[in-house]
Order: structure tokens, then sequence, then C-alpha cells
């Protein structure tokens, strides 16, 4: 192969992976922006989203970056800066995409990189028995957290469960399937639900109850939630 090919094919080379970096780029975006949400002028979703749109997402950026630029960007437009720019940057991070970050420190820095996360960084390896269209879909719609606790997959793996067991008659199919985390995942196992809730969660929480000395009020409480729930 000559010297001048060997020059083309490096540089055709580097015009593809750069045309795929952008692509990639262009989709971590899009998700981003559909996850943030309607955003009002001045804001700080606004901002957030004014950062990200000039930033390459398959980079590490630091949390102190985001929250310095949203607040510097503030106050050039209204002339007063964010109260706590960092803390609401962290609630967009939680709230709006959890399960879409990945995270690294060094020394005191928190730097994080935005990622759309795949089956396999979400979910436990097991043979749940459900289709991957059914997990997807439930998957969006509890934002990649535990439908219990609220912890998304950057805390703890999650896991699809069947609500109702197999080895009670439970189908795979999508009004059967919750994602919970894990640890309540294999402590459910094939008990019935509301035995399970019962037996583990329940009686935890109304031994602490007991332990403080309101039980009796509590139970009060829970038996008017549940009545009027």
């Amino acid at each position: 192969m000559s010297e001048e090919n060997i020059t083309n094919d490096e540089s055709d080379l580097s015009t593809i992976m750069n045309n795929l970096s952008i692509e990639g780029n262009d989709k971590l975006l899009e998700k981003l922006l559909e996850l943030i949400g309607p955003t009002r002028k001045n804001t700080y979703k606004y901002f957030i989203k004014e950062y990200f749109e000039k930033k390459d997402l398959n980079e590490w950026i630091s949390v102190g970056e985001v929250g310095d630029y949203c607040s510097t960007r503030r106050k050039e437009e209204t002339g007063k800066p964010f109260s706590d720019p960092p803390r609401e940057f962290e609630t967009i991070r939680k709230d709006k995409s959890p399960g879409y970050w990945e995270e690294k420190t060094e020394g005191m820095l928190k730097y994080v990189k935005f990622k759309i996360p795949t089956e396999e960084d979400i979910l436990v390896s097991k043979d749940h028995g459900f289709d991957k269209i059914v997990i997807n879909a439930k998957l969006e719609k509890c934002k990649n957290k535990c439908e219990i606790t609220g912890l998304p997959s950057t805390e703890s793996k999650l896991a699809a469960d069947h609500w109702f067991p197999k080895e009670k008659g439970g189908d795979s199919n999508e009004d059967n399937c919750i994602i919970l985390n894990k640890i309540l995942n294999e402590k459910k196992n094939n008990h019935l639900p509301e035995d399970w809730f019962c037996k583990h969660l329940l009686t935890n929480f109304l031994n602490i109850c007991k332990r403080m000395g309101n039980l009796d009020e509590i139970k009060l409480k829970l038996i008017k939630f549940i009545q009027d729930f």
C-alpha cells in the first residue's frame, strides 16, 4: 500500500469516527433536552439546556462548572445569580433524569457524563421472562427508578419483577411487570405482594414505631390512610 493510500485511509477513518462522535452527541443531547422538558426563559432549566447545547456530552463535565455557568448567565440576563445552582442541577439529574448519568470524583470535585443507559446497565442479569419491549416500556414509565423506594438505577441495580409470582400463576406481561430495587426483588421472591409487604416492610416499620413508643398512634394513622386511599 502506498504512502498516499495510507494517508487517505487514515483520513477516511478519522472522518468516519468524527461523524460518529457528532451523531452520538446529537442523540445524547436530544434525549437530555427531552428529559429536562419545557423551560421558561432565564429559569435554571433554560440555562441548563443552553449549557449542554454548547458541550460535547461524550466528555466528563464538572458539576460545579454547570452551576457557575447558569448562575453567571442569569446574572448577565437579569442582574441576579441563582442562590444555589449546584443543588438545582443535582435535582435535575436525580429527579428528571435518574439513571442517565455516570459519576466520578477527583479530590473534592464531582464530574458527571450523560449517557443513555442500556438494559444491561439498569437491570440485574437474570431470566425474568419478560419481553424486552415490556421491560423498556416499564423503565420509561418509572424513569429508571424502583417503583416502591424511588431509588434510581445509579444507586442500585433494578430488577423486572412479577408482581404476582410466576410460581402462583402470574403472567409475564406489562400489567404484571414492576421495576424493583434488586434487594427488594430478592426479598419478595415468590411471595404474594401483600404477604411480602406485611411480613418484611410493614413489620420492620411497625417494630421501629413500637420501639419509639408511638405504635398505637401510627396504627390509627395507617388505618385511616388506607381507608381514605
